[in-house]
């Protein structure tokens, strides 16, 4: 696995997304990155680059990441695509836990074809705050969902 992977990902993204993102292959070699903006701050950005040959990260959203490892290169091609997918097709909700101002945790689900993945994503170790900001991103452009 490595950037010819990253490289069909951001095509398959170009497809899903027509006019509705812009999808950038940013970097070289093994810091290759597939970033996908949408054009409706409504739908959720994302970020795809990978950490070593058996491990893939998704960041998306305000502040969720997602890590993919310790499964064959085909297994972990397979399952990025499904929360690309899912992402895309706004199957996405996040709740963004905010102390003084600053996000200090995320709490995402993403619905793929045949369950729900949960990520819980902290930063630092200050205590986090009991109310969130809840998003249900909605899909990119017409058709998708």
């Amino acid at each position: 696995m490595g950037r010819e992977f990253l490289e069909a990902l951001a095509e398959h993204a170009r497809t899903a997304v027509a006019e509705s993102a812009e999808v950038r292959l940013l970097g070289q070699g093994a810091k290759t990155v597939v970033d996908v903006v949408p054009a409706d701050e409504a739908s959720c950005r994302f970020s795809v680059f990978l950490q070593d040959d058996d491990e893939l990260t998704i960041e998306f959203g305000e502040m969720s990441v997602l890590d993919f490892h310790g499964e064959s290169s085909d297994e972990l091609r397979e399952a990025c695509r499904e929360v690309v997918d899912a992402i895309l097709g706004g199957r996405v909700t996040e709740a963004v836990y905010v102390r003084d101002g600053v996000p200090v945790r995320a709490l995402a689900h993403i619905e793929v074809p045949d369950r729900t993945i949960t990520v819980r994503t902290r930063q630092g170790l200050k205590p986090f705050a009991r109310k969130a900001r809840v998003r249900q991103y909605l899909p990119y452009g017409p058709g998708q969902g």
